[in-house]
């Protein structure tokens, strides 16, 4: 059986939070401080073809959302990017 988006939006959320990229979760921000930039990426992570894509994707996503002099060099995406990737693999599997 598919993982609903919500399923899916609920674990990006949970790695999202977990790498915390702008350091916001770990200063009291709520949450869904990073909703937008998972919404945003979910919407484009279905094209990407392997985990460096995703991690361009992710980067981009952060750089649109908090402009490039706020945001990490994209390397520093990459793990984010992987655990990401790793949860598009079960859903495509499931």
């Amino acid at each position: 059986m598919e993982m609903t988006y919500e399923a899916v939006f609920k674990k990006a959320r949970e790695i999202v939070n977990q790498h915390d990229p702008m350091g916001l979760i770990c200063i009291g921000c709520p949450k869904d401080e990073y909703d937008t930039e998972i919404a945003m990426i979910l919407k484009n992570y279905a094209d990407a073809k392997d985990e460096d894509e995703l991690t361009k994707i992710v980067w981009e996503m952060f750089v649109q959302c908090f402009d490039e002099k706020f945001v990490h060099p994209k390397e520093k995406y990459r793990p984010l990017a992987r655990d990401l990737w790793n949860l598009r693999k079960r859903e495509s599997d499931n």
